[in-house]
């Protein structure tokens, strides 16, 4: 990167944009967002030296992880690096209500927030599956799988991990089980994958399928 970076070690682990820019309208821009690992700066390129500067142009390397890896080639003549960089989600928030209990009353939700409480929000009964054989008590945990209706129609957010990588990233989705009155009893917890959670584990997950996100929940029997 031309120029000497200041202050070198705030930048460790911030993101950082590198963006290719574009010579002609209509062509895809090329966008990486990395994570430096180490940053070195008052450096001298002896291959770029100027009367101005007869010892090299001063540029500070940057080095970030393998798992960032450059998926394209890219021009570094016309490479911007952008910085100060603040996460950010935009979206449109929908809710939807179902319930996993065979006996209870398929109907509206008891308390549907936002938007307006005069909007029917209705329940949907979700389906009930065995899980896995464990081995050691020969049980099987019961899977509910309920599928995400507005999938259908529009993508699901996602957020980065906390390193900021989308390695073991998350659904902007919450799952949350309310009693009766459709108070919060708990909000349960995303994981990638349900083969290590047990049976009292408020876990979920998802799963692609049919064309729409599935939300998978193991359920203690």
């Amino acid at each position: 990167m031309q120029g000497h970076l200041a202050d070198t070690e705030q930048w460790i682990g911030q993101p950082l944009l590198l963006e290719e820019l574009l010579l002609e309208a209509g062509q895809s821009a090329n966008r990486l967002l990395v994570h430096p690992i180490a940053v070195e700066a008052d450096l001298r390129d002896l291959l770029c030296a100027t009367p101005s500067e007869p010892t090299g142009l001063p540029y500070t390397r940057v080095t970030w992880s393998a798992d960032e890896a450059t998926r394209c080639e890219l021009d570094l003549s016309r490479v911007r690096v952008t910085a100060n960089l603040v996460p950010a989600t935009a979206g449109e928030t929908r809710r939807e209500y179902f319930v996993v209990n065979e006996d209870a009353q398929v109907g509206l939700a008891p308390n549907p927030g936002p938007p307006p409480a005069e909007i029917e929000v209705p329940f949907i009964r979700a389906v009930e599956r065995q899980g896995p054989l464990n081995e050691l008590t020969c049980t099987r945990t019961p899977i509910v799988m309920y599928s995400l209706r507005a999938s259908e129609s529009e993508d699901l957010g996602w957020l980065p991990a906390s390193d900021g990588t989308q390695r073991n990233a998350a659904p902007e989705l919450i799952l949350e089980q309310l009693d009766d009155a459709g108070v919060v009893l708990d909000t349960w917890e995303y994981r990638e994958t349900l083969l290590s959670s047990g049976p009292l584990d408020e876990h979920f997950t998802l799963d692609d399928g049919g064309g729409r996100s599935s939300a998978f929940a193991s359920w203690a029997g």
